[in-house]
């Protein structure tokens, strides 16, 4: 008989294998390479040399001398070494090969047979010493080297390291010496690296059964859906992933017999489909799964029976409520809590309910019982149009068609008579006109103020007194709301006050007027408590310093005298004898420019002069001029102006008769100043 682990080995080959076995189909997944055992190396954690000339001495470093030698006195010495090594990581493992790997780094004679041994020795809780040394047991196998000097030299450890592990020690230490027969003679004394020595392992870890198994998404027992069923587990090999696979099994409940293995390569995941022969509804369905890593296997999973379920409900669930009736008729109330009922509409396997509605309302809850019902309650929060959509699921998650249920709810929040304007630091009266059945309480609260309760009187209203100490800022919060007999809270409403901000009035005079006249600015009062006014007086090209005048009955003025045509703007507070900002006031006015001056000596305006041909100079000139503009015989110049404003143009005419010069300017404020006509007469030439 074919083993399935057999199969695996297969598989790993490069064999892609269907094959029955004993009566169960097993598939398996596209093949890989033949797996290799995880291999090591560890250094002694503990090494000694021994020397019997100092018999209680233990050597700790550098090379080390074993068997026997003559120092310079020529005195003989003889020594061994001993090698300990920390395999408690192997305890749970399965060894395959444990090589010791000793290098040879000189020996006393090339010629003499190598009659160096390697022993297994008794576990000892002490270093070695010559005077201490612990009982060897076993010879290990080995060498088979000719070189002179072995840097390679190893010796079969597997029986030495599997005898420590199965006396449940955490080392192992191991012995250099030369054999018995030669160890006195010098002839055949090594020396030997034992800091280098290498403990050579190939092992494997049984790999861990696999955890976190799940069935389309759910632990077992489970009722799953789906067009395909993923199974999917975790798997750990303490040896890490290289050449893991997993083995599913998968078989109908009641026949064991018909099993469907699937091995799926992978590392830390595993995830196959359920076979779709199985997936059969109202089937229920066996499974179980395994780690193998291709020289072991784990224990299977526990037995998981799931059962496929691919209908879904196939009508929508229903949705009533007492307080809150279908339709468009408002009822119940804001803050009103309403118990609305859900039932499964005839489907027997609906275990719960997705909800969905207005306001944020959002959730799942269980049946009573399978194809049964489950009741929520909402407190709506805002008066109007609501709806809440629900869906039945069932054992395997699947949701029915969604109903969808409107309904209106009463506004319950109070409302008051008019816009909630005050003025800062006097007490303002509203009147609040409750909503709510059964009112009998009003409360509002200014801000995060304290809460003020008052009753009702019996038309269902109640004066609401409010007063805000200071002129800003210019809005606050007003929350309002009554309370019935039962202590019930109606919906929330909250007012926005508005606060007089008592903007001082800016009044310019006169109206109109060119560069260079004098305006009035006069700042009047709008409270009687005001102390100062603050202006700021903006020129069409620079924003203006504050300056703060004081208030005499409750007025100030400035003078100004603005340079240039153009738009002007003052800005104005003013302040209390307490302290207290009010609002900012605007005005602007705007100031005429004055067309152009022209003169000219040649052509004096008015007066017969000059002849064609004949040049002549004209002077242009107005206040804040930039550039002129200049329409002289249908023909357009554009001189700039100099700093004060001025520019000179020649001109000839090349006509007799009356002549028109048309002039305009552009201002340092980017306005244009009226046309300017000036007339004169060229004299007809000899």
């Amino acid at each position: 008989m074919t083993s399935n682990i057999t199969l695996g080995r297969l598989a790993r080959l490069g064999v892609a294998v269907v094959a029955a076995v004993a009566g169960t189909l097993v598939a398996v997944s596209p093949a890989q390479a033949a797996p290799t055992l995880p291999s090591t190396g560890i250094k002694p954690s503990a090494w000694v040399g021994t020397d019997s000339r100092d018999p209680n001495r233990a050597i700790t470093s550098g090379d080390v001398r074993i068997g026997s030698w003559k120092d310079d006195q020529g005195r003989k010495h003889t020594g061994k070494a001993y090698l300990t090594y920390d395999v408690a990581a192997f305890r749970d493992a399965t060894l395959y090969s444990v090589k010791a790997f000793v290098p040879e780094v000189a020996a006393a004679d090339c010629s003499k047979r190598r009659m160096t041994e390697v022993w297994e020795t008794t576990p000892e809780d002490h270093s070695p010493t010559w005077a201490d040394q612990p009982i060897e047991r076993n010879i290990l196998p080995g060498p088979k080297s000719t070189e002179c000097v072995g840097r390679y030299l190893s010796w079969d450890a597997t029986d030495a390291v599997q005898h420590a592990i199965d006396r449940g020690d955490n080392t192992v230490t191991l012995a250099i010496r030369i054999a018995g027969d030669q160890e006195g003679n010098v002839a055949f004394g090594r020396t030997v690296s034992p800091q280098w020595a290498t403990l050579g392992l190939q092992y494997n870890h049984t790999p861990d059964v696999p955890f976190e198994v799940t069935y389309a998404g759910q632990t077992c027992p489970a009722y799953v859906s789906g067009s395909t069923v993923e199974a999917r587990a975790r798997v750990v090999d303490k040896d890490g992933h290289a050449g893991l696979q997993t083995r599913w099994a998968f078989w109908p409940a009641a026949k064991p017999g018909q099993r469907t293995e699937v091995v799926q390569q992978g590392s830390w995941a595993s995830q196959v489909s359920v076979p779709q022969a199985l997936l059969v509804n109202n089937s229920k369905i066996a499974a179980a799964v395994r780690t193998e890593d291709g020289f072991a296997v784990s224990a299977w999973t526990p037995t998981c029976e799931f059962t496929y379920d691919n209908a879904a409900p196939a009508v929508a669930p229903t949705v009533s409520s007492d307080v809150y009736p279908e339709g468009w008729s408002s009822s119940g109330g804001t803050n009103v809590p309403g118990e609305f009922v859900f039932t499964a509409n005839g489907v027997d396997d609906v275990v719960a309910f997705h909800y969905e509605g207005t306001g944020g309302l959002w959730g799942d809850i269980a049946a009573d019982r399978p194809g049964g019902q489950a009741k929520i309650t909402v407190t709506p929060q805002s008066w109007g149009y609501h709806s809440v959509s629900v869906s039945s699921t069932d054992r395997a998650g699947q949701r029915s068609p969604v109903r969808t249920y409107q309904f209106m709810v009463r506004e319950t929040g109070p409302r008051l008579d008019r816009q909630a304007r005050v003025d800062a630091g006097a007490a303002t009266t509203f009147t609040l006109t409750a909503n709510q059945p059964g009112a009998v309480a009003a409360s509002y609260q200014l801000d995060n103020g304290p809460v003020t309760t008052v009753p009702l009187d019996a038309d269902g209203t109640a004066p609401v007194t409010i007063t805000v100490a200071t002129v800003q800022p210019v809005f606050h919060d007003l929350t309002l709301w009554t309370t019935d007999g039962a202590g019930r809270k109606s919906g929330t409403v909250k007012a926005t006050v508005f606060v007089n901000q008592a903007e001082p009035e800016i009044d310019v005079t006169p109206v109109e007027g060119i560069p260079g006249a004098e305006r009035t600015i006069t700042f009047t009062a709008a409270r009687s408590d005001i102390a100062s006014f603050t202006y700021q007086y903006n020129t069409p090209s620079s924003y203006g310093q504050e300056i703060t005048l004081p208030a005499v009955n409750g007025t100030a003025t400035a003078t100004v005298a603005p340079g240039v045509a153009g738009w002007y703007e003052v800005t104005a507070f003013s302040t209390t004898t307490s302290g207290q900002r009010t609002g900012t006031a605007y005005e602007q006015f705007y100031v005429t420019s004055s067309a152009p001056e022209v003169t000219s000596a040649e052509y004096p305006e008015n007066a017969v002069s000059g002849a064609p041909g004949k040049p002549g100079t004209f002077r242009l000139s107005v206040d804040g001029a930039t550039d002129f503009i200049v329409n002289f015989e249908d023909r357009y110049y554009y001189p700039s102006a100099g700093p004060d404003g001025s520019a000179i143009i020649e001109l000839t005419p090349t006509s007799a008769g009356e002549k028109t010069l048309i002039v305009s300017a552009i201002l340092t404020t980017w306005e244009s100043t009226p046309l300017r006509e000036y007339r004169f007469t060229v004299a007809a030439g000899d």
